[in-house]
């Protein structure tokens, strides 16, 4: 089963649930980071996914660790993951301004 990306950005969140499936996930994350590699091979950068993790502190991620998170962080409550929830939309706003000042000054 081939996955298909098309958001701006993708995020993990990783807790007990998430880890249950983790063979899917796994895959998941694998092919947004290919799908990374190859804008960047290829000078594609609009392309480019960045990656976040949100992690419960209780759980074993460390099958998750081989990929590269743009951002990570930790919770172990809702007061935790709603301010990592918060962070992670200004990382994107951020990530988001960045790609258009690239656009405007790569354009020919």
């Amino acid at each position: 089963m081939e996955q298909k990306v098309d958001k701006v950005f993708f995020v993990a969140i990783i807790t007990d649930k998430f880890l249950a499936n983790s063979v899917t996930f796994i895959k998941i994350c694998a092919d947004v980071e290919q799908a990374n590699e190859e804008a960047t091979i290829n000078n594609q950068f609009e392309k480019l996914k960045p990656m976040y993790a949100i992690i419960r502190d209780d759980v074993d991620w460390s099958e998750f660790q081989r990929f590269s998170w743009r951002k990570k962080w930790f919770f172990s409550d809702e007061q935790g993951f709603d301010k990592a929830w918060d962070e992670m939309n200004k990382d994107v706003d951020l990530w988001k301004q960045m790609e258009k000042i690239a656009n405007w000054a790569l354009k020919k």
